[in-house]
């Protein structure tokens, strides 16, 4: 088991959105650069981060899976990272601190919870005993203003563990870096163990980007963002979707708009429209989903003559 506590970069607060956004382009070309073969990750990630809405990502040991996000959080000033690997020893006070005992609630606002944390990233997150998986639904029902991220090896069989999954709005498969893109791969790991041999462990460059707030006040844009064209697309790609047979509950629906908002937001828009849809293609079940799923929204953003973005 390890955990990391929630930690923190101060730079001066900015307070203006568009700079926000300026500098979020500016850490997805880093992250993008530093973490070869996965553009789409950073994409889902950083829409997601916009939204507050759970991202799950599934894939095999050393897919840098935890690399990509710590590095989100250290690009992003103010924004603390809660790390924590869970097993079905894992206690809910290892997470949000302490009960008391006077009125049995957990200690609220300590700052090595997970509710003091802008960030938060739970490796193996279906081994969690029922107590904390539990504890966790009010955190992925958004009660708490954090970007939620959970990793596991594959989704789970049992029922009430699927109940638990469908929280997490986006999924995402994070698989080993192709074969033709081994060569940047290689240069970049090369680059970084040379650093760790000269100067110790840690990235060369650890400069926080997004000013302290500007995740927050990018969140808070989505609502100036019209849908008023995207919610007769939305509407139709779930009825799509459901017709393939994909089943897409209603409560993951419902965070659909707030998703192809967040896109809007990504690229500067004040109009949501069909190409913010992309972020549908993250929305399946099951990893035998995903090919019918993208085929789906490729054609749908493709019927207007939108340019399709690149798939994972």
């Amino acid at each position: 088991m390890s955990s990391e506590r929630p930690t923190s970069h101060h730079v001066p607060r900015d307070g203006d959105p568009a700079n926000d956004l300026v500098r979020l382009h500016e850490v997805e070309t880093r992250l993008k650069h530093e973490f070869v073969g996965n553009d789409a990750l950073v994409d889902v990630m950083l829409t997601g981060a916009i939204a507050l809405e759970p991202l799950l990502i599934l894939g095999p040991p050393g897919t840098a899976k935890s690399n990509v996000v710590r590095r989100f959080a250290e690009l992003c000033a103010g924004s603390s990272l809660f790390s924590y690997m869970l097993t079905r020893f894992t206690e809910p006070e290892e997470l949000f601190g302490p009960v008391d005992l006077r009125t049995l609630q957990y200690i609220r606002g300590r700052d090595s919870s997970l509710e003091a944390a802008d960030i938060v990233f739970l490796d193996e997150v279906f081994k969690g005993s029922s107590s904390v998986l539990n504890a966790l639904l009010s955190l992925l029902d958004g009660s708490h203003q954090a970007f939620v991220i959970g990793s596991a090896h594959g989704l789970p069989d049992d029922s009430s563990l699927r109940t638990f999954a469908d929280r997490f709005v986006l999924r995402f498969v994070s698989q080993n870096v192709p074969s033709q893109q081994l060569d940047d791969f290689m240069r970049i790991a090369w680059q970084a163990e040379r650093h760790d041999l000269r100067h110790g462990p840690g990235l060369a460059d650890s400069r926080n980007i997004v000013a302290a707030g500007g995740l927050l006040r990018l969140h808070r844009a989505i609502q100036e963002v019209s849908l008023d064209e995207a919610i007769k697309f939305i509407i139709d790609i779930v009825t799509r979707i459901r017709g393939i047979g994909i089943h897409v509950s209603d409560r993951r629906v419902s965070r659909i708009a707030k998703l192809v908002a967040a896109s809007a937001v990504r690229r500067g828009a004040a109009i949501a429209d069909r190409s913010d849809c992309w972020i549908c293609r993250y929305v399946w079940n099951d990893a035998h989903e995903i090919e019918s799923l993208g085929a789906l929204i490729d054609g749908f953003i493709s019927d207007a003559g939108t340019p399709v973005p690149e798939k994972s």
